[in-house]
């Protein structure tokens, strides 16, 4: 059995693009406008032009010109828990009352999508029979529960160490061809019961006169030859309808090829036609699934008006995909074009005594990890299509970055010293605390239980509303001057204290509080070079407590415990050998739908290697403890918390990376040829707009004025650029070798980018690849191409 892993292209096809004319702007159009007109609201509205004698490297000029098209063709989206929020404009994304997290699979979210959530691709139907009867039917995709789910990769252990060097949140589709590794059920539930033919006489089956009924997207015929008492159901699925009539040749085009089809002739005593597909010819009959020629085709029709065929007509499907279903009531088998879909059951449900006699409900299930190239996960950013009408995909925004937009907060040994590395709430940048050193405390750490006799040095923690995680600020502060500590009266008394998180400096006076976000008061030492805090007012009330506590910018709660139960209760229990740290990842409790969960980190003096040993005592509420080949160990919470634990060095550290709201995952279920993408920039997501397949044409093709146009070669080898220079005698007049330009003909929605040689226009179309490096202005630019590798632009006119 293969593992395949299906992947999608950073840039896919099939986005919505949104029309537009080229109207006149507030102000004359220039260069500096670029990429305006030819991306409006992130969207990439116009074409590429290249002539049908274009040089090869006039093609590579112009896909750098689509690539950087591309990039810029987004919108901003607003940025959401984990970092990103996707859309889709023709899709649908699992998210309801309850959202999509690390653990939880679809049907949490949403058990079932129908015509509400895509009402063009699950659309209700009719099927209406040869004789009249109409047949209603809804469809609807089922997700069971417990099944598919999202969890984290680590490389090594599901082999993706050839596309990851760190784990990735995937989702988990199941192993096997058992009930638990079910993704979905296709359900085709009728209002009335159908029944095939019973005899080529009877015309009230639903297939008589080849009956077509449209499912999920896609159109379907009855093979009228089937009967009710058949063990399989035959559908054909089509592309394309194409009529063609004896003496006539078309031409039509599939999957990138073209095809010639014509009728040679018929015979109307069976009603068979002669049908010639390129140089392969064969005799068809009204029913028939054949390839001819290379194309896959369905015969609907075939009209004879007499024997000699002086009068023939052929109806026929192209690209048809034939689906045989098998009668069962649990475990049927499927086959498209002759090959069994191992991944796909159907279960028929009917009231009749045969086969195909008063259907009710078509059910497919649908497992990829049963195929034969068995599908196990959706990789960030990755599809699973439909294997059975191919017209929908499932695509998982994951996480392939478990760092991205989270607080670091750092449990490391540095040397013989143990520091913890956090953000408080409010700062702009980390704060390192060092709490011990040489199995002892820090020498600047103060210590006792009570913020009395503070000298100069003296580092200590302080929170303003401790214990209330959704108001507290963790203050890292030190004493850095003490004067007249004993008199508050004196003309000399000063106290100065640094905030070390947040980088300001505090000048202590008699009874006012150090800053309106710390509420400590001085009080007087026993001796000039020592003072008290206390968190009276009047500056005579009770000495503050050392209790340190850190409460992070994510809102996660840090404090320190005797063992792995007892949590001190102030400074001076700290234990200097071996001691833990808790960690609450959400103490502030948002509404989420993931339940904030705790960890225990422990640290522990080594004497033969004199430095002190950091490990992941309990991991808590942490799903992981993956090994890969770098010795560390992986953790997520489903929250959303990643934890690294180093366990090669004797564990120099563990670190957590903790979001400041639950992270969610994005499902999407859309049409196959849609797209969703989502990058990130410093200012927050943007949503990348697909460029569809067909962004460039042929000069042959193109009408000038009809939309924008980037017009890549001269007059040389492109008509439409001739056009635009007036279409002059001399294709090369107004070039000169070693340049090009690039040129905007506003009045006629074009832009011009060509130079004196292929290389000349290539060179051209780096710098308009690469705009934002040249400064554009003006309506022209002249670009020397002497040296690819430094290319020059000035400004014409």
């Amino acid at each position: 059995m293969n593992k395949t892993i299906k992947k999608i292209l950073a840039l896919g096809t099939g986005s919505i693009m949104l029309g537009l004319t080229f109207a006149a702007a507030a102000h004359a159009a220039t260069l500096a406008d670029y990429p305006a007109p030819f991306v409006t609201n992130g969207v990439f509205t116009g074409k590429i032009v290249l002539g049908e004698k274009a040089q090869t490297i006039d093609t590579i000029g112009a896909i750098d010109i689509g690539a950087s098209l591309q990039r810029v063709a987004s919108v901003p989206v607003s940025t959401g828990t984990g970092g990103s929020t996707a859309t889709t404009a023709d899709g649908y994304k699992f998210s309801e009352s309850t959202e999509l997290i690390y653990g939880s699979d679809l049907n949490a979210v949403n058990s079932a999508v129908d015509d509400t959530d895509l009402p063009e691709l699950l659309a209700s139907g009719t099927v209406e029979g040869d004789d009249g009867t109409e047949y209603d039917y809804d469809v609807e995709i089922q997700l069971p529960a417990g099944t598919a789910n999202v969890v984290e990769a680590d490389v090594q252990l599901n082999d993706l160490d050839d596309k990851y060097d760190a784990p990735v949140v995937y989702f988990d589709l199941g192993s096997g061809s058992g009930a638990t590794a079910v993704f979905y059920k296709l359900e085709i539930d009728f209002d009335d019961a159908w029944s095939l033919n019973e005899d080529s006489a009877d015309d009230t089956g639903i297939n008589e006169g080849s009956t077509t009924i449209e499912l999920f997207g896609r159109s379907y015929t009855f093979d009228p030859n089937d009967k009710f008492d058949d063990s399989y159901m035959t559908l054909y699925g089509t592309d394309t309808t194409l009529l063609v009539a004896k003496g006539e040749t078309q031409t039509i085009t599939y999957n990138g090829k073209e095809y010639t089809v014509e009728v040679l002739g018929g015979n109307s005593d069976d009603s068979s036609a002669i049908l010639r597909i390129g140089s392969d010819t064969r005799t068809v009959v009204e029913g028939d699934s054949k390839t001819i020629g290379g194309l896959p085709i369905y015969v609907k029709d075939v009209f004879v008006s007499n024997i000699g065929g002086d009068d023939v007509k052929v109806s026929l499907f192209l690209g048809s995909n034939k689906l045989e279903i098998e009668f069962d009531a649990a475990d049927g088998e499927v086959k498209l074009n002759g090959n069994v879909l191992d991944e796909v059951s159907v279960a028929v449900t009917k009231s009749g005594t045969d086969n195909w006699e008063d259907v009710d409900t078509l059910t497919f299930t649908v497992t990829p990890s049963a195929a034969d190239d068995e599908v196990e996960y959706i990789l960030p950013g990755g599809d699973y299509v439909d294997p059975l009408f191919g017209s929908f995909k499932f695509h998982f925004v994951g996480a392939d970055d478990l760092m991205e937009n989270k607080e670091a907060l750092k449990f490391e040994r540095v040397g013989k010293k143990f520091n913890i590395e956090f953000t408080p709430k409010g700062a702009s940048s980390p704060t390192t605390l060092t709490l011990l050193d040489d199995n002892g405390f820090h020498d600047d750490l103060f210590t006792t239980a009570t913020l009395i006799g503070l000298a100069k040095n003296d580092i200590f923690i302080y929170n303003k509303d401790n214990g209330d995680a959704d108001k507290a600020v963790t203050h890292l502060l030190q004493v850095t001057r003490v004067k007249d500590g004993n008199d508050m009266d004196s003309a000399d008394f000063e106290v100065q204290i640094k905030d070390l998180s947040f980088g300001k400096t505090y000048s202590v006076t008699k009874c006012k509080a150090l800053d309106s976000g710390i509420d400590l008061y001085p009080e007087e030492g026993t001796t000039e070079n020592l003072f008290n805090l206390t968190t009276d007012s009047d500056c005579e009330g009770t000495d503050a407590a050392n209790l340190p506590q850190i409460y992070t910018k994510a809102g996660a709660l840090v404090e320190f415990y005797k063992n792995t139960t007892t949590e001190i209760a102030s400074a001076a229990e700290i234990p200097t050998g071996t001691g833990y740290v808790f960690v609450t990842e959400d103490a502030q409790d948002d509404d989420d739908t993931a339940v904030g969960g705790d960890f225990l980190v422990k640290y522990a003096w080594d004497a033969t290697d004199s430095e002190y040993d950091v490990s992941l005592q309990d991991q808590g509420d942490l799903d992981g403890a993956l090994d890969d080949d770098e010795n560390v160990d992986h953790y997520l919470s489903d929250f959303g918390t990643y934890v690294l634990e180093e366990t090669d060095d004797s564990g120099q550290y563990v670190r957590a990376y903790i979001p400041a709201e639950e992270v969610l995952y994005d499902m999407f279920l859309l049409p196959v040829d849609s797209s969703v993408t989502v990058t990130k920039s410093s200012t927050g997501a943007v949503s990348i707009n697909a460029i569809a397949v067909g962004m460039a044409i042929q000069d042959k093709d193109a009408t000038l004025g009809s939309k924008p146009y980037i017009v890549v070669g001269g007059p040389c080898v492109n008509t439409v650029a001739a056009e635009l220079m007036g279409s002059p005698e001399d294709c090369v007049a107004g070039f000169a070798e070693g340049k090009a330009m690039i040129k905007l003909y506003s009045e006629k929605s074009a832009l011009l980018v060509a130079g004196y040689s292929g290389k000349d226009t290539e060179g051209a179309a780096r710098v308009l690849s690469n705009y934002k490096d040249f400064g554009f202005s003006g309506t022209e630019l002249e670009v020397v191409t002497t040296n690819l590798a430094s290319l020059s632009v000035k400004k014409v006119g």
